[in-house]
């Protein structure tokens, strides 16, 4: 742990002190890879430090999060202050700073809106996510003059749904093409798998599209489909039965039904 009022200059020290030991070998091994292996090797090894405690989570739009922090030095049983800044890239803006005494009473909380900390559990629950939530965070814990601190990654989804199905048949020479269409209306970064099944067996398919082509004789086949939409926080699915995957001789050209 280091001072607060120095921790940006105490890395300074430490990476020149690195460099200055990195030069003097540069002089017994004169090659210009040493110079750049070196200060590869002091540049990550300081910043590396910083990385102990990091916490990513996925959220759900609208739906409330919670980061559990725990490779962080607490500072058990004594004074301490608890601060969260938000990174914009640039500087980094205080959300909250408060001070636990000594002994807290019970399950001490703090509430700055819709972010919630537990000292019981050192948790941070954000509620009712909204889309401009997403980014990055550090929490701090300061203890005097020493302080230790974790990296915190918020990313927000929308949760995929109002999955729209479509089958189109269209004809061609004695054979039949059926698209069997596939979308979320809603979610994002979404992404789309489908699996075939023929009632004992099943398989993935290596299709990512939201839509997938079939080529078929004018025959029964005892399969269906399976549509999945994903992202990192939800998923749908649909199953396209063999009644609607039949193809069927008609005088038209393009056969088109709702699933």
């Amino acid at each position: 742990a280091l001072p607060i009022s120095s921790r940006r200059l105490q890395k300074i020290l430490s990476l020149s002190l690195c460099l200055a030991t990195m030069f003097f070998i540069l002089l017994v091994v004169p090659k210009r890879w040493t110079l750049l292996l070196g200060f590869f090797i002091c540049y990550t090894g300081i910043h590396g430090a910083d990385d102990k405690c990091v916490v990513v989570r996925n959220a759900t739009l609208g739906k409330p999060t919670t980061f559990l922090i725990k490779n962080i030095v607490k500072y058990n049983g004594s004074e301490k202050s608890i601060v969260l800044k938000r990174d914009n890239g640039k500087t980094r803006i205080q959300v909250f700073i408060y001070h636990f005494p000594a002994t807290p009473l019970g399950n001490e909380s703090l509430t700055e809106g819709r972010f919630r900390f537990s000292v019981e559990n050192f948790s941070l629950e954000v509620m009712d996510i909204k889309s401009e939530d997403k980014g990055k965070y550090e929490l701090t814990v300061i203890h005097g003059e020493q302080e230790s601190f974790c990296k915190l990654q918020l990313d927000v989804y929308e949760e995929v749904s109002s999955l729209r199905h479509e089958v189109v048949a269209k004809f061609e020479d004695g054979n039949c093409t059926i698209l069997l269409k596939c979308t979320a209306e809603k979610g994002d970064h979404v992404k789309y798998a489908w699996s075939e099944s023929d009632g004992d067996t099943k398989m993935d398919l290596k299709y990512s599209n939201s839509t997938l082509t079939l080529y078929q004789m004018f025959e029964e086949r005892n399969r269906s489909y399976t549509c999945t939409a994903s992202n990192p926080v939800s998923e749908e699915s649909y199953s396209f039965s063999t009644e609607m995957l039949q193809c069927h001789k008609t005088e038209d050209k393009e056969q088109i039904g709702r699933a």
